[in-house]
C-alpha cells in the first residue's frame, strides 16, 4: 500500500509538481489551490489562511522536496506537508497571517475573517 501525506497549497490555483524519474519519464502531481478549499467564497475573494489540501504519495513528496529544496513556495511555506489532514490544518492555522502576495484586493469592502475566526464562530 502506498503511504500518503497531506499537502497544503496556499497558491490560489494550486501547483503542478513534476519529478523526473530514473527512466526519463515525468511524474506529475496536481496540488489543489486555496480556491478549491471548502471555505473559499468567490464573492469574498481570497481569504487569509486558506489552503487547498491534496493527498500525495509520500515517496513522491520526499523526492520532490529534496530536488526542489530552494523552490520559494516550499521555502516560504506556501506549500507544506504533514502526515494527516488534521496536522495540515493545525500548521495552516499557525501560518494563517503569512501572505503570498496573490491574495488579491478586497474591492467590495467586505469584513473578511480569517479561517480561524470562522471556525471559532462555528463552535459557539
Amino acid at each position: 500500500m502506498v503511504e500518503m501525506v497531506s499537502v497544503a497549497c496556499k497558491r490560489p490555483n494550486g501547483l503542478i509538481l513534476e519529478l523526473k524519474k530514473h527512466d526519463g519519464t515525468i511524474e506529475r502531481v496536481t496540488l489543489k489551490g486555496a480556491t478549491q478549499s471548502s471555505f473559499f467564497k468567490p464573492e469574498l475573494g481570497m481569504l487569509p489562511g486558506l489552503y487547498g489540501i491534496t493527498e500525495v504519495p509520500e515517496e513522491f513528496w520526499q523526492e520532490w522536496t529534496k530536488v526542489n529544496k530552494d523552490y520559494s513556495p516550499l521555502v516560504n511555506k506556501e506549500i507544506f506537508a504533514q502526515p494527516t489532514e488534521k496536522e495540515v490544518e493545525k500548521q495552516a492555522e499557525e501560518l494563517k497571517d503569512e501572505q503570498t502576495g496573490l491574495e488579491g484586493v478586497n474591492e467590495q469592502g467586505v469584513d473578511v475573517k480569517t479561517l480561524s475566526e470562522k471556525e471559532q464562530g462555528k463552535k459557539k
